[in-house]
């Protein structure tokens, strides 16, 4: 399966695909078959002959001359198994994509796989897999270090994003993201749940496919089932899910593109399924009066007037469910949520694979969340801050009046109302002097109020127009936009962004008045006089780490 068509074989060895057809890689030649793969833009077939016979994008080379029995293609370069088994590849071997794909080690082997993907930096990762016969796990080509040799034993495996492979270990699924980092990832972890009558734990495999964003697999019952591949859950999250619909029958071989899947059933019919959003429709807040908010990327939690906190949106590591007790303050982060108790100390709750729930003993006065680490201010004013704080980094020495943290970019007021900022973001746009009263940052972003009321803001997203003239009494910075509330309390927000790709209408408030207000990625929440909880923007909640910036 390619990134975007599909290809199979008739029970006669035609070849029948379907989908993007942009380079011809839909269209196959008049023929019989015994083996097809198909990559990105480009499809490969072997003839009843065993010839390679290729179709599409070219990959730069042609086919060598032989007879083969299986193949397998990337779009940028392609390998087959001869009738004896021996592996030999083609395609492109410019610079900027050679990373060794095409150098198949001497062997035989059973089964292979190939696969590629270009990053954002315009690069491409690109790699090689084959099975032998004892099960051994052979890897050459981006992330391998040269060849990457894995006992197993495995009974099948696939090439996965350019840079790793998936395999069935007695019986269960493992992926290896990253071959030159080592470690398996366990494929009950990143299986989409509820999608298989087996628990994780008793599921036993008999097949795999993978593609540079999902991996699927086959139970011994024939059953689907799919999650997302590890590279692509940076910081846990994923912008797309795929959950195969119930079979017509048994499955017997299954076969993963960017977008979707598609199985054969026992009786030769193929079925096919998409990835849909993953997201979750914005509940209605609890029915409680709210005297403060705070909107983290995957969900928002709200403060009544007694002291107890309340949390909605994803939960799916446990940053919805607040500790009982009552709080003079809470923050929420990306996969985590803190507060601050009576007795003021810090309680987090959430993720904690980056010690965000590590909270050194107080007393703090004030807290703040970042995306996966958090900074509480003690009586005196200094930072202390816990979790993964590499980005922005550890605030500098001092003692602090207010403390806000973004991603790439943290700032806090001091003493005296001068603001200081530290992190990526840092020294490409210098803070305004004067004397400042709250400060609130968001990607690479910040703005702050003067004592006058009066927004200023700085960083390299600073949109046209800056922040409008006025005076206000609080502010809130999301990833590329920023609200402040006036004197009378009504909303003004305006747009950091310098595309339309990241506008969701979060900096474009119903009309009202509110009290408090929280800026986040894509929305913007905010406690009206009547003490509810209203937000706007993109309210769907995505299971997606941060913005793509």
């Amino acid at each position: 399966m390619g990134r975007d068509h599909v290809c199979a074989l008739t029970r006669d060895g035609e070849a029948i695909c379907w989908g993007d057809n942009g380079d011809g890689q839909a269209i196959a030649p008049t023929g019989h078959y015994k083996a097809i793969g198909a990559g990105d833009r480009n499809t490969c077939a072997i003839s009843i002959d065993g010839e390679v016979v290729c179709w599409g994008r070219d990959t730069g080379e042609k086919p060598p001359s032989g007879r083969y029995k299986a193949v397998s293609t990337s779009g940028i370069h392609a390998c087959a198994l001869t009738e004896r088994g021996e592996a030999v590849c083609w395609g492109e071997q410019w610079a900027w994509n050679d990373s060794g794909q095409t150098d198949a080690p001497p062997g035989r082997y059973v089964a292979i796989s190939v696969s590629s993907q270009i990053g954002l930096d315009g690069l491409t990762a690109a790699n090689s897999c084959a099975l032998t016969a004892d099960g051994e796990a052979v890897c050459w080509g981006y992330a391998s270090d040269g060849v990457t040799r894995l006992a197993g034993p495995y009974a099948d495996l696939a090439s996965a994003g350019g840079r790793g492979f998936c395999a069935i270990h007695e019986g269960r699924g493992e992926c290896y993201a990253a071959l030159a980092l080592g470690g398996a990832t366990p494929l009950g972890e990143i299986l989409v749940s509820g999608v298989s009558s087996n628990s994780v734990e008793e599921a036993r495999y008999t097949a795999i496919a993978a593609s540079s964003s999902h991996i699927c697999a086959l139970t011994t019952q024939g059953q689907a089932v799919c999650g997302t591949h590890p590279s692509e859950q940076l910081g846990r999250g994923t912008l797309w899910r795929m959950v195969p619909p119930e079979p017509p029958g048994s499955y017997v071989t299954i076969a993963v593109g960017y977008h979707r899947a598609c199985a054969l059933t026992e009786d030769g019919e193929a079925v096919c399924w998409d990835v849909i959003a993953n997201k979750v429709t914005p509940p209605e807040p609890p029915p409680e009066r709210y005297v403060e908010v705070t909107d983290g990327s995957h969900h928002t939690c709200a403060m009544t007037e007694d002291g107890e906190a309340a949390c909605w949106g994803w939960n799916n590591f446990g940053q919805a469910d607040v500790p009982p007790g009552r709080y003079t303050a809470v923050s929420a982060g990306t996969f985590h949520t803190c507060g601050l108790t009576d007795d003021r100390e810090a309680v987090c709750w959430g993720a904690n694979d980056m010690g965000q729930l590590d909270v050194p003993p107080g007393p703090y006065r004030a807290i703040a969340a970042g995306a996966f680490h958090t900074c509480g201010l003690t009586e005196d004013g200094q930072a202390v801050c816990w979790g993964w704080y590499d980005d922005p980094g550890s605030p500098p020495d001092g003692r602090y009046a207010a403390i806000s943290l973004g991603v790439g970019l943290g700032c806090a007021i001091e003493g005296a109302g001068e603001g200081v900022c530290w992190g990526f973001w840092a020294g490409s746009g210098d803070v305004p002097k004067g004397s400042f009263t709250a400060i609130g940052v968001g990607y690479g972003y910040a703005c702050a109020l003067t004592v006058e009321g009066e927004a200023r803001c700085w960083g390299p997203y600073v949109g046209d127009p800056e922040a409008p003239p006025g005076h206000y009494t609080s502010i809130a910075v999301g990833d590329r936009h920023a609200c402040a509330l006036t004197v009378e309390g009504e909303a003004v927000c305006w747009s950091a962004a310098k595309s339309e790709l990241y506008d969701f209408g979060q900096h474009e408030p119903p009309t009202g008045r509110y009290t408090r207000v929280s800026a986040s990625s894509f929305r913007t929440c905010a406690v009206t006089l009547e003490s509810e909880v209203v937000c706007w923007g993109d309210t769907n909640y995505w299971d997606l780490p941060v913005l793509p910036h």
